[in-house]
């Protein structure tokens, strides 16, 4: 398998970059009617196709058409291996319906993708609901004569795995009941070149093996679930068997060595290009939300390394002031794919906060985060920051188009919060007998040591559970730095 590296590697690259500049440049293409859409979809299916062919080496061949009715619609009951077969499902059906869970539709951009496309979202939320939107998305497309895709295990499988580990459900029983169609079992041997985890492939044939199908009302749910199940595990054992025992058939095919010395040039540029575009872009991203928050400020462009992998971006020291007061971070840093929608993660050796109302800073060290933003929504997948004793923690998101203060919807985690509220007590941030209050009211909210409370916002009040924690700044007017009294950035 390790002579596969590069290939996979070199695929992987294309892939990523395919599926990265599709998911922008397709937005536009959302306006359009569903079938002009589809089109665009089958133009993407087939980039990623060329790319399989021509870099990877895998092809497929699809066994048993015969077997599919001449009109109407029907269902396919399909093994499910790997992310290969979703992207060939389109090409080999027409304009099917695909059964998945409803959370897919809440991926960014790739969700409004999926939902252009109309497939049958299953709301998981108990099992009864999962079966019954499965029945009304299903009569929905018999409707309208299309194809039923459904993966019986629920979930993709290791071509070793077996009915005992990724059990069969009803739900395609339940489905032809309803829909009285007929079921068409699809085995398939796709895990063994494109595997359910990791980024290693393996060039060859993936055999989709269509069987015959099982008519509606003849045979009750039981004898109809161990029939799919037998035919579809003996089909894809054999299929898997062929594809161990069968060498790649690409040498007639072979791209020759300048050809694959161009092709990675061509990636190589391509993606470099890309990269540091999208590097201009996060550091310009950066100059210019600092610039709206001080106006009458210029500040410098990150330090901006780490190519060709992730993006490391790296500000020393940042100093911000306000008619409130002042905030500097130490030694900041922020990495990230340069890629849509990927997380990125951010440091800091030191936070500073200081108000003109307190006789000292506020000081944390340590600071971690890791953040996607989307539109105007920030979304914290988990951060930390720690005062001495005091550890505290934060997800979930801050709507920023929320005006004319943002709306937060934040669950906070706190260890040692006493400490941390007695040392806010020292600095005279909150009187002492306010930091023993809340001390108290949190304590309820503490189990196994740890106190968690959510973050909500009404108008400019933040809330800590019940407790009124902060006031949000108003408008923000012209900024007037304090006649007096205005710290310098501490060393």
């Amino acid at each position: 398998m390790s002579k596969h590296i590069i290939r996979s590697v070199l695929f992987n690259i294309c892939f990523l970059i395919a599926t990265a500049i599709s998911c922008i440049i397709y937005i536009p293409t959302l306006l359009l009617p569903r079938k002009l859409y589809l089109g665009t979809v089958t133009a993407y299916l087939l980039t990623v196709q060329f790319f399989e062919r021509h870099v990877m080496g895998i092809t497929y061949e699809v066994r048993g058409l015969e077997h599919l009715p001449k009109d109407g619609p029907y269902l396919i009951a399909s093994k499910h291996q790997s992310l290969f077969e979703t992207f060939k499902l389109r090409l080999i059906f027409d304009d099917p319906a695909i059964i998945l869970k409803k959370e897919l539709l809440r991926i960014p951009l790739w969700g409004l993708y999926l939902g252009k496309s109309d497939v049958i979202a299953i709301d998981r939320s108990t099992p009864e609901r999962a079966l019954k939107s499965i029945e009304e998305g299903a009569l929905r497309m018999k409707a309208q004569g299309r194809p039923i895709i459904i993966f019986p295990q629920g979930t993709r499988v290791h071509p070793d795995e077996t009915p005992a580990d990724k059990p069969y459900k009803a739900g395609i029983a339940r489905v032809q009941d309803a829909t009285e169609l007929p079921v068409i079992p699809m085995a398939l041997n796709s895990g063994y070149f494109w595997p359910k985890r990791g980024w290693l492939k393996k060039p060859g044939t993936v055999i989709f093996q269509l069987l015959k199908p099982i008519e509606p009302g003849k045979m009750d749910r039981k004898k109809l679930m161990n029939t799919l199940e037998q035919r579809i595990e003996k089909e894809s054992s054999k299929l898997a068997a062929e594809a161990k025992e069968k060498k790649p058939t690409t040498t007639k095919k072979r791209i020759s060595t300048p050809i694959k010395v161009l092709l990675l040039i061509s990636i190589f540029a391509c993606y470099s290009a890309y990269w540091f575009s999208m590097a201009e872009r996060a550091s310009n991203i950066y100059v210019g939300f600092m610039q709206d928050l001080m106006p009458e400020r210029t500040f410098s462009a990150p330090v901006v390394s780490g190519f060709p992998g992730k993006i490391h971006m790296h500000i020393a020291s940042e100093y911000l002031q306000s008619p409130e007061g002042t905030l500097q971070v130490e030694n900041l840093k922020a990495r990230s794919w340069p890629f849509p929608f990927l997380p990125a993660h951010l440091n800091a050796d030191k936070v500073e906060i200081r108000s003109f109302k307190w006789r000292e800073p506020l000081i944390f060290q340590d600071f971690a985060a890791k953040i996607t933003v989307i539109g105007n929504i920030l979304n914290i997948k988990e951060s930390n920051v720690r005062r001495e004793t005091f550890e505290g923690s934060a997800t979930g998101s801050i709507d920023f188009s929320q005006q004319p203060y943002p709306k937060f919807d934040l669950s906070v985690a706190m260890k040692n919060h006493e400490d941390f509220l007695e040392h806010l007590g020292d600095l005279k941030i909150i009187k002492r007998e306010s930091a023993l209050l809340m001390g108290f009211a949190l304590s309820a909210f503490k189990e196994d040591g740890v106190v968690t409370v959510p973050i909500t916002q009404k108008k400019q009040t933040l809330y800590a559970g019940p407790l009124p924690v902060a006031s949000l700044p108003g408008p923000r007017q012209p900024y007037q730095a304090p006649r007096r009294n205005r710290p310098a950035p501490s060393q």
